[in-house]
């Protein structure tokens, strides 16, 4: 039995903010593979098998595509939507500016038949550099009372599971966390309740970060910014491509 543990959000956000403010080659692999884990509460496999092609922009999120998972072997759910939300309040957190940090650096896994993730083990280099990075800033963790021999690369899904589904007194539909997160409900529950996008929306907005008890919860998607003297026309150009970059 794993001795991992979930991985509180305070927890979650102090990793972010260091592999954001580290800047290196492995720390902008390390944050983008977390924030998907957690956002998307998958499974490491399913973070590594992920194509470029299985990803796109839908009105006001990103949205991911699998294939096939552990518990759905066989691809019945491969077209149900996973949605993910930037967040514009909490740059450390963001998905949105974690994967375009990793795609600008990676460029050629915008090619379709890569894989997002191209080392030849992406689970072992995520979980080596996830725990070089624990211990380098050990004194942090002990800090705020976590022994980082119990963070690993399944807490990240529990965490935002547990956050998910206990993070508030009003809680997300049990059902939808449950879909998402690729577990079985029961054969009478699985018989009658199946996926909508709304459920799986209001998910996706909390384990984004997103405070459901604030307006901020329904905040717009955030867009690239170039100050200075650019024109207008070459502003919207430069953003048509970072958007179809996106797509």
């Amino acid at each position: 039995m794993t001795k991992e543990k979930k991985m509180s959000f305070e927890v979650y956000q102090a990793i972010c903010k260091i592999q954001l403010t580290s800047g290196t080659t492995e720390s902008i692999f390390t944050h983008c593979f977390l924030v998907l884990e957690w956002n998307l509460m998958a499974r490491a496999d399913n973070i590594c098998f992920t194509h470029i092609n299985h990803i796109t922009w839908d009105d006001d999120s990103l949205v991911f595509y699998f294939m096939m998972s552990k518990g759905d072997q066989e691809g019945v759910n491969s077209k149900e939507p996973w949605h993910v939300y930037s967040n514009p309040t909490n740059p450390y957190i963001c998905p949105i500016l974690a994967l375009t940090r990793y795609v600008f650096c990676n460029p050629s896994v915008l090619n379709d038949s890569y894989k997002l993730f191209e080392s030849r083990d992406p689970y072992q280099r995520y979980s080596k550099t996830l725990s070089r990075s624990l211990e380098a800033n050990v004194s942090i963790f002990e800090a705020m009372g976590v022994g980082i021999d119990n963070i690993g690369s399944y807490s990240g899904r529990k965490g935002s599971a547990t956050r998910c589904s206990t993070g508030c007194t009003v809680s997300r539909p049990m059902a939808s966390i449950c879909l998402r997160a690729g577990w079985s409900m029961g054969p009478v529950r699985e018989r009658y309740i199946h996926y909508e996008k709304a459920g799986d929306q209001f998910v996706g907005r909390t384990v984004g970060g997103l405070n459901s008890m604030s307006t901020d919860f329904g905040v717009s998607p955030c867009y690239f910014d170039f100050p200075g003297t650019m024109q207008e026309e070459n502003r919207q150009s430069a953003q048509v491509n970072i958007d179809k970059m996106l797509k």
